[in-house]
């Protein structure tokens, strides 16, 4: 049998540092479309502007995708790990309850 060593606490600061780590992203990529759309303002040009408001665009999914995965993948490691110590509470609950049967 497999053994689970999970240690919450280690998780939960995992899930802190990530957080931490990715919250400018949504700073940077609005940075980004904005950057793009001043610049295009500043360039006088029509095309150049239509190229990079087609360009922040372009990638507007995959930035979004990015915030989203990310977002997803921390809240399922905590709820995994919720999860986790949950059975053990049961596990545990249980076996003290069937010690205390057989003792009587």
């Amino acid at each position: 049998m497999t053994a689970w060593d999970i240690d919450p606490q280690g998780v939960q600061g995992v899930i802190n540092r990530t957080a931490e780590a990715f919250a400018p992203f949504e700073q940077h990529a609005g940075a980004f479309a904005t950057g793009c759309r001043d610049a295009g303002t500043a360039s006088g040009s029509t095309q150049v502007s239509k190229a990079l408001s087609g360009f922040v665009e372009h990638h507007r999914p995959t930035l979004l995708g990015l915030r989203n995965r990310t977002q997803r993948t921390l809240r399922g490691a905590a709820e995994a790990t919720n999860a986790y110590v949950r059975g053990d509470e049961e596990m545990a609950a249980q076996a003290q309850a069937k010690a205390a049967r057989t003792t009587q």
